[in-house]
């Protein structure tokens, strides 16, 4: 039984539609900052869907004011981390569909090793937040026992 009431056959004879989407050319980029608070790190693809005031976005970081000096800088390092490992993310998926662009291979190998370096640092004076960063297994509160906090 057809779902449709009425003008079943005109819908049966109707051709689907034909998307056309332009190829995405390289570009200069947000800082890292800008594009975790945009979900781009490419300004060609910030489309946002409601009218936003202009710099509506917060890209600043801005510690928690109460917290300890240790709070402070864990929280600056993890909003360094997240920008790092978004555009990182971002230049993967720019990778998938232009696999020869030389621009974002050097990005990406860039950005692999700012973010080991920072994960590093992080595991250094935290505590581990990857597999790959174990560096203090055991020394200290892990991050599921309250050393977020």
């Amino acid at each position: 039984m057809s779902l449709f009431m009425k003008g079943d056959d005109d819908m049966e004879q109707q051709h689907l539609a034909i998307a056309s989407v332009p190829m995405q050319n390289w570009e200069t980029l947000y800082d890292w900052d800008q594009a975790l608070a945009t979900g781009t790190i490419f300004p060609g693809l910030n489309k946002p869907f409601f009218v936003l005031e202009e710099n509506s976005f917060e890209t600043e970081f801005k510690p928690d004011e109460n917290a300890s000096p240790e709070q402070q800088e864990r929280e600056r390092l993890m909003k360094e981390i997240s920008a790092l490992s978004f555009a990182l993310d971002d230049t993967v998926l720019y990778l998938d569909t232009h696999p020869e662009s030389a621009e974002a291979m050097d990005l990406r190998k860039n950005l692999i090793e700012q973010r080991k370096g920072l994960l590093k640092e992080f595991d250094e004076k935290f505590y581990a937040l990857t597999k790959d960063c174990i560096g203090c297994w055991g020394e200290g509160p892990m991050p599921w026992e309250g050393a977020c906090i």
